[in-house]
């Protein structure tokens, strides 16, 4: 697995972020969770193979959620994206030390370019 994303609300903004997604890997799967419980699976599961990891937040008790697996996500690529632009949810994001934290829906094609240069770092040291 080499994307992991988590959407903590089924927004037009979370659904058009998992469509480009889907659409960068068209080969594997992009695991999608969308509870916290899901998601520490998941973690826990694809860890060894340092997946990228995007998270779509949209409140701080979201945050607050996400900020407990901190050490599972240390070491991992982040992304974080919000509609919300709330500075105290803003705060709350950057303490993940995420590799890029968006908040405008314009930003999926920065998205898009990040996950897949990541994605051509990790082909190029596979090889």
């Amino acid at each position: 697995m080499k994307i992991l994303f988590h959407k903590t609300a089924a927004t037009d903004f979370a659904e058009k972020l998992q469509e480009t997604l889907t659409s960068i890997i068209v080969n594997q799967p992009v695991c999608v969770t969308q509870d916290t419980g899901s998601f520490l699976k998941a973690l826990l599961n694809y860890r060894i193979n340092y997946p990228i990891v995007v998270i779509y937040l949209n409140s701080i008790a979201d945050a607050i959620k996400i900020e407990s697996f901190s050490d599972i996500l240390d070491g991992l690529f982040l992304i974080i994206a919000t509609e919300n632009i709330d500075d105290r949810l803003l705060m709350r994001c950057r303490q993940l030390y995420p590799g890029l934290l968006t908040y405008y829906k314009e930003d999926l094609s920065i998205i898009a370019a990040m996950i897949e240069k990541r994605l051509k770092a990790i082909d190029a040291s596979t090889r």
